[in-house]
């Protein structure tokens, strides 16, 4: 810090760079607009210049303080300027020979020049950008109250910006599942279907739709706990009592989200009409005849007393007349047969025989 002091020019007239015959005035920082004929004899430093040049050396000097030392002794102004550098200014600009400063324009000039320079030391310090004539102020120490300040807009933005709120899914496995319930009941109603013709006509399979029943009222429960356990106000799974869509219904009354209603829906109307279009487009021909060969065999040999029972293929590979297929046939002594089965020529007519030993 001391050499740096030591490497400023003290203020005074000096060689013009510009033109050998002229001289101009330093003002112990940089060159001025000030400037006049060389003279013939050299230019002596009076008292008054030496008083200027120590001026601005201690003026050079003030500037190596830290800002904490600067604010505590009225050196930094509300802005941040530097009062001291400022003052020294004025004091050079007051002490400059009679040929320096010849206006109050110019002196202003000379003042705005001044700011300029002290504005230019300050952003050489705040930016780490020093030179070796300019000395610099130490920052090593910063000011907590000025870094406060600079702090407090960016602390006024985090409070301002409140945080959002965090949005809640109302998917559940429950409801997924009650969305599924149609199928779940078509595949109910299948397997009873296949055990009552094929295997065992038990009149309690008749009441195989009330396990979906039964499981769309627990898909239910299972929905509104968790929707409850999200902070969520789900619709009573009461509802399910009725039927799986009026509890989706009052679903969707309570808590955002369509799908799971949209999703029953479409499954509630798709599963009818496809099997409306297999039906009348003849794709089911197969099903159908196999259901109907089923039934009528039980009904003349297991109701007749011939066979114990009777099991056919559920689905017919062919039902143009002539084919011809078996079906496994348990003799009352428990014996196992065959028995042929040849599709007639009207529809809906066959013809059926033993296998011959």
């Amino acid at each position: 810090m001391t050499d740096q002091a030591a490497r400023v020019v003290p203020a005074g007239w000096y060689d013009d760079p510009a033109s050998p015959e002229r001289v101009r005035w330093w003002n112990g920082l940089t060159w001025t607009e000030h400037v006049t004929a060389k003279p013939t004899r050299p230019v002596l430093v009076d008292d008054q210049a030496q008083r200027s040049a120590a001026s601005t050396t201690e003026a050079s000097n003030v500037t190596t303080l830290t800002r904490r030392q600067l604010r505590e002794s009225g050196g930094f102004d509300d802005d941040g300027r530097a009062a001291a550098s400022a003052a020294a200014s004025s004091v050079a600009a007051e002490e400059a020979p009679a040929g320096a400063v010849t206006s109050a324009a110019e002196q202003d000039e000379a003042a705005r020049r001044e700011q300029e320079i002290a504005h230019a030391r300050r952003l050489e310090q705040r930016f780490g950008v020093g030179t070796a004539d300019i000395p610099t102020i130490d920052d090593r120490e910063l000011d907590e109250s000025y870094r406060g300040h600079r702090a407090e807009p960016f602390r006024h933005q985090e409070q301002a910006a409140e945080p959002r709120p965090r949005r809640v899914s109302t998917a559940t496995a429950g409801s997924a599942l009650l969305v599924w319930t149609p199928v779940i009941a078509a595949l109910v109603a299948l397997v009873a279907g296949y055990v009552y013709v094929y295997l065992e006509p038990n009149p309690l399979l008749l009441a195989a739709p009330a396990v979906a029943y039964l499981l769309g009222i627990l898909f239910a429960f299972a929905d509104a706990r968790t929707l409850r356990r999200r902070g969520l106000t789900p619709a009573n799974p009461l509802w399910a009592l009725g039927t799986p869509l009026a509890y989706l219904i009052a679903r969707r009354m309570r808590v955002p989200g369509t799908a799971p209603l949209l999703g029953f829906l479409l499954l509630a109307l798709l599963l009818p009409a496809a099997a409306a279009a297999a039906v009348l487009g003849g794709a089911a021909n197969g099903v159908t005849t196999a259901l109907d060969v089923q039934q009528q065999l039980r009904a003349e040999l297991v109701d007749g007393g011939r066979a114990s029972s009777v099991t056919c293929p559920m689905v017919l590979e062919s039902t143009a007349p002539g084919t011809v297929y078996e079906c496994d046939v348990t003799l009352p002594d428990g014996s196992p047969d065959v028995v042929y089965v040849g599709i007639g020529d009207a529809p809906g007519t066959f013809s059926y025989a033993f296998k011959v030993h």
